[in-house]
């Protein structure tokens, strides 16, 4: 049994970034070089701090999540957004962390704005 939540990396203009996070990424390929984010090495968990994420909400139609981080403050601030997939089974509803601001290992400032659901559509076979 794999635990829900695993150490990912992401990599903004040359910086890393350390956030716990569902271990399904829904961006497809796990390579930095494509969607910025990939696995902490143990090497790298216990090395730097790392960001909690917000309060996760389930979506029963796709089991998606998208989660929206920003980096800095004040105008050079930048926003990503991530796309996780989440098994219902797997995420109980006491596992949330609060939103919030946090430090990165550079020390510069993290907030978390949150984890929403996807916009449920409907399909016409």
């Amino acid at each position: 049994m794999t635990k829900p939540f695993v150490v990912w990396k992401l990599t903004e203009d040359s910086k890393e970034y350390f956030f716990l996070a569902p271990e399904n990424h829904y961006n497809g390929e796990l390579t930095a070089a494509k969607t910025g984010v990939a696995l902490a090495s143990d090497e790298e968990k216990v090395k730097y701090p790392i960001i909690p994420v917000a309060n996760l909400l389930k979506s029963p139609v796709a089991n998606r999540v998208n989660l929206s981080i920003r980096i800095g403050a004040g105008a050079t601030a930048k926003r990503r957004s991530l796309k996780f997939v989440v098994a219902a089974s797997k995420v109980d509803d006491t596992e949330a962390i609060k939103s919030g601001a946090y430090t990165t290992a550079s020390n510069e400032s993290a907030t978390i704005l949150g984890a929403n659901e996807p916009l449920r559509r409907r399909y016409v076979s």
